[in-house]
């Protein structure tokens, strides 16, 4: 879990046994200056993977209402494989934002590069239907 080097600093005040995690290398030295635990883990850093977490945070920055951040993460480059996810996301992301024509767009575009047999496909006609007006 990510956690403030000011909170690692205050629980070991508290006598807590502390282990840490960050992405940060920078961060490591801190933990451990502080006397916690640093916990190693070997991050993937293959393309699927990033082009997933760049999926995950568009869906966190639709959540917190931050449109164009989420947005601009889903304008970069991704696989084909995941371009139905990414359109429907997009298409969500459209709907949050009043934007009926451009959800419409991108829930069809979702469904068009699914699977025919995909379970995932009716998820997104339902959406797609609910928008009502053009089919």
């Amino acid at each position: 879990m990510q956690v403030s080097v000011q909170a690692i600093a205050t629980a070991k005040r508290l006598g807590a046994r502390v282990e840490a995690f960050d992405p940060r290398p920078a961060v490591k030295e801190q933990v451990k200056s502080l006397g916690a635990s640093f916990i190693d883990m070997e991050l993937p850093k293959d393309a699927e993977t990033a082009e997933l977490a760049r999926l995950r945070l568009a869906s966190i920055r639709l959540d917190e209402k931050k449109f164009d951040e989420a947005l601009k993460l889903l304008e970069t480059k991704h696989s084909a494989a995941l371009e139905t996810l990414y359109a429907d996301l997009r298409g969500d992301i459209m709907v949050a934002q009043g934007k009926t024509a451009e959800a419409r767009a991108a829930y069809k575009m979702a469904i068009e590069k699914s699977l025919p047999n995909s379970s995932y496909r009716s998820v997104v006609q339902i959406k797609l239907d609910a928008l009502g007006g053009e089919k």
